[in-house]
């Protein structure tokens, strides 16, 4: 899986379906997801740094600006 911020968004590659949780550095989940296989984008969320949790083990530290 590939986890990245482009812009205000979060894009999420995954070649199986995936739950994503999306945590803030103060450690409260912000948005929880389930994303199929391939591309998807999160938005909607406040500029910030997040950690990007996948239920198959990934993860990410990602800046949206």
């Amino acid at each position: 899986s590939r986890i990245r911020a482009v812009g205000r968004r979060i894009r999420i590659t995954s070649g199986a379906p995936v739950d994503v949780r999306i945590v803030s550095l103060a450690g409260r989940v912000v948005r929880m997801e389930q994303l199929p296989a391939g591309d998807s984008e999160i938005g909607g969320l406040p500029a910030g740094v997040y950690v990007v949790i996948l239920s198959d083990g990934s993860r990410a530290k990602v800046a949206v600006r």
